[in-house]
């Protein structure tokens, strides 16, 4: 259990420099806390039953959770914000309208709720899910009746040329 622990505390530090531009100094420096704290309580409790290092395990997972959740929520928005450009020109304005309502209330909200639990940052990367995949199926069934409409008009244009030549032989 106590290299287990270790171990996970030094899984943090390569989560910290991989995600260093995506989470914020105060969220950084709160999980560089709670790891001393852990660390701190490793050099003390070198003998502790297991229980005792499992519960400092859940406590520093607690925190590095809710911080990793608050921060796949901010790279969803953004990633969301850089494909809704992209697709500007091909959604509707209710659809416009409707996702930059969500990614506005969604951002706003993470602003007014920075300290939430992993669960409201869950429930909230879910909600903003939701309606862009309510939005993306929209668009494909939409792509989807175009082509088909499409594939109707070419038919039609060929069958129209058939009854022109078999007109013209009679």
């Amino acid at each position: 259990a106590q290299k287990a622990l270790a171990e996970y505390r030094s899984s943090i530090d390569n989560f910290l420099k991989e995600a260093q531009d995506t989470i914020s100094s105060d969220d950084r420096d709160k999980i560089d806390q709670a790891g001393r704290r852990t660390l701190d309580w490793l050099e003390k409790n070198t003998n502790a039953e297991k229980n005792g290092f499992v519960k400092q395990r859940t406590v520093l997972e607690e925190i590095v959770d809710r911080i990793k959740a608050k921060s796949a929520l901010q790279k969803y928005c953004s990633s969301v914000e850089e494909i809704l450009q992209k697709l500007q020109k091909k959604m509707s304005s209710e659809d416009k309208a409707k996702s930059r309502q969500e990614i506005t209330g969604t951002r706003r909200w993470l602003q007014n709720n920075a300290t939430a639990a992993k669960d409201g940052f869950v429930a909230k990367h879910t909600a903003l899910e939701d309606v862009v995949n309510r939005i993306e199926a929209k668009s494909a069934g939409e792509k989807a009746k175009s082509a088909a409409a499409e594939n109707a008009k070419h038919a039609l244009a060929q069958y129209c040329s058939l009854v022109q030549d078999l007109l013209k032989e009679l």
